[in-house]
């Protein structure tokens, strides 16, 4: 064990300051000071960065790396040490939105810099040619997913690991060609979680071509598969007896497996161990379902398009082994109220802290009884989306006294209109109700001007109205609630709210920070409103439609310059305005809808932004120009 190994078991914890710094985040926050350039301690960074890209998984080498950085003075520093806090934190814990909030935000400002080893290495400086999607991510303060062309991505591998601790790779679209490709990399060895999408027009070839993967000396040890293609019989075979798969913990599968390929993969011993499981369009019936019921490793569980109906809800809620079950998600199962019950019921079930069950036909005049039955006082996430509830599912909602530690909830699609509004907002128990999904339910202004009105929405934070429609009258009366000054997060998307109805909400919405104004009628109106407000602290902003002046105007204004994520379509991008966005001291990344480029301006936002602009429409034009060095 080298030296610097040994020393990363001291790896320092988050300092109570910096937490502090993550959970109250300044906007314009001063550079950090650099402390005086010290040979001994730049040679012990340079000898950790290089041991961290041949242990990607020790997160203690990262600690003591960020310990040095800190103390040179480096941003980046603060930044890998919370972003390994944030990768222990569990999905449901109270710190975990501040702490990300605080993570992307130093991403996010310094995202090009931190990305440029990998960028050096040739076809990783832009998006895909046809999707215009970003080729990596970044993850416990380095960039550990590749998500790109397979053909390119797979022959680069090895050159991408060794200027990034790549753990991740995501390949669409792949052909067995990539397949054969991806098994010479040596790189493959680091990589623990792989995602597959096998070409349509190949998958009668990939049988072979993930046999040659998967006996590969160069694939060691994966910790998740995510997989969506043709899942033969030959194909199950493989993947059972790959020694690779031992000890998979998580499992992915988006086609039809059938019962069959479940027991295989059972009887051979890839499920042993996995404690994250996703199927969806799986086909895999009671009889799959059965053994699911006996994982007693599983901690995560995600059935989508899966019609087991109320005997499978009834077996799962019966299942002793699924005791430590965390989180359940049943989509579109045809649960019924019956099997609905069942699982919100259950004894066995207790442990649960999330729960999603939309979309599964129960009737919602029956919601009361169901959750007159609701056992599951751990979960604080509650899906009941597309669930039919109108007005007597939120009489309902609004009457039960056993959803109190819910911070969570997502209601959309339920129609819900002015009169299921109106009994919901006189909801006494959900006190910590902090996100609410309420998209979907044909709020008008009415709706709005009842719902706001009464407890429920007393303590929310986070507000998702997107597709209701409610006009400008209905921006007029959300603008009334008198909780609206601490919101923090805003989806109008598709309301026709109107420049009124925005401005109105604006006004009073002093601590929003994700603002989604889309298709509603504003032109660049939210550009305007939020460029207006001296003190905003708007850092993510979404805007479908804007002109060349007021995005200049915006960009250069004071609240312009704590923005860190802005989306604008429909722009007819001058040189001036494409000046005056890359001239945005925190953005770091930059989505454009149909842009109509003039002179340079192309040019000079794939300088500055490299791989984190994206476009919608005209992809070929502009990841073919060269980015930044």
């Amino acid at each position: 064990m080298s030296a610097t190994k040994t020393s990363a078991k001291r790896g320092k914890k988050p300092s109570a300051k910096a937490y502090e710094k993550a959970s109250t985040p300044e906007v314009a926050a001063p550079l950090p000071v650099r402390s005086a350039p010290d040979p001994q301690r730049d040679a012990r960074i340079e000898a950790l960065m290089n041991e961290i890209l041949t242990a990607p998984g020790d997160l203690d080498l990262r600690r003591v790396l960020a310990d040095l950085l800190i103390e040179a003075g480096d941003p980046r520093g603060e930044y890998i040490q919370l972003a390994c806090q944030l990768a222990e934190l569990s999905e449901d814990d109270e710190r975990r939105a501040d702490l990300k909030r605080a993570v992307t935000s130093l991403e996010a400002r310094n995202n090009l810099a931190w990305s440029s080893p990998l960028r050096r290495v040739g076809g990783f400086n832009g998006g895909h040619p046809e999707w215009g999607s970003l080729q990596f991510a970044f993850s416990r303060g380095f960039i550990e997913t590749l998500d790109g062309p397979p053909k390119e991505t797979a022959a680069r591998l090895d050159d991408a690991a060794r200027a990034a601790p790549i753990r991740t790779l995501r390949l669409n679209e792949v052909m067995a060609a990539d397949l054969q490709e991806l098994a010479n990399r040596k790189a493959l060895r680091q990589v623990r979680d792989l995602q597959l999408h096998v070409h349509h027009s190949q998958e009668a070839a990939s049988d072979s071509a993930l046999a040659t993967l998967f006996a590969s000396p160069n694939i060691e040890r994966l910790e998740a598969l995510r997989f969506n293609g043709e899942i033969s019989a030959a194909t199950i075979e493989t993947l059972g007896n790959a020694p690779a798969l031992d000890g998979l913990s998580e499992l992915e599968v988006s086609t039809p497996i059938g019962p069959e390929g479940l027991a295989r993969l059972d009887a051979l011993g890839k499920l042993s161990k996995v404690s994250r499981l996703k199927l969806t369009n799986a086909k895999i019936g009671l009889e799959g379902l059965s053994i699911i019921a006996r994982l007693g490793s599983l901690r995560h569980l995600h059935l989508e398009n899966e019609p087991i109906g109320p005997k499978g809800a009834a077996q799962l809620a019966a299942s002793k082994a699924l005791g430590e079950l965390r989180s359940l998600t049943l989509i579109n199962c045809d649960l019924g109220d019956k099997g609905t019950l069942a699982l919100v019921s259950s004894s066995n079930l207790g442990k649960l802290t999330s729960l999603d069950v939309s979309s599964n036909g129960f009737n919602g005049k029956k919601i009361g009884s169901i959750l007159d039955g609701f056992s599951l006082p751990s979960v604080v996430r509650l899906g009941l989306g597309n669930s039919n509830l109108k007005v007597d599912g939120a009489k309902a909602l609004a009457a039960c006294d056993r959803l109190g530690n819910v911070r969570h909830l997502d209601i959309a699609g339920n129609m819900l209109k002015a009169d299921g509004a109106a009994a919901l907002a006189k909801a006494q128990g959900y006190s910590k109700l902090e996100t609410l999904v309420l998209a979907r339910n044909g709020l008008d202004a009415l709706g709005l001007r009842a719902i706001v009105d009464g407890p429920f929405m007393q303590n929310v934070k986070h507000l998702n109205l997107a597709g209701n429609k409610c006009g400008t009258e209905g921006g007029k009366e959300l603008a009334t609630w008198k909780a609206l000054p601490r919101l923090r997060s805003l989806r109008l998307f598709y309301n026709w709210m109107g420049v009124l109805g925005l401005r109105n909400i604006l006004e009073r919405a002093e601590d929003l920070e994700v603002l989604d104004a889309g298709e509603n009628n504003y032109n660049s109106e939210p550009l305007k409103s939020v460029a207006a407000r001296a003190n905003s602290v708007v850092r993510d902003l979404t805007s479908y439609t804007g002109d060349s002046k007021a995005t200049i105007a915006f960009a250069r204004s004071k609240a312009g310059r704590n923005v860190e994520r802005l989306s604008v379509g429909s722009l007819d991008l001058t040189e001036e305005c494409a000046t005056a966005l890359a001239e945005m001291p925190a953005l770091g990344r930059l989505q454009l809808g149909f842009p109509k480029p003039v002179g340079q301006a192309a040019h000079i936002l794939r300088k500055r932004f490299g791989p984190f602009v994206e476009v919608w429409g005209m992809h070929r034009d502009w990841v073919n120009l060269p980015g930044p060095e």
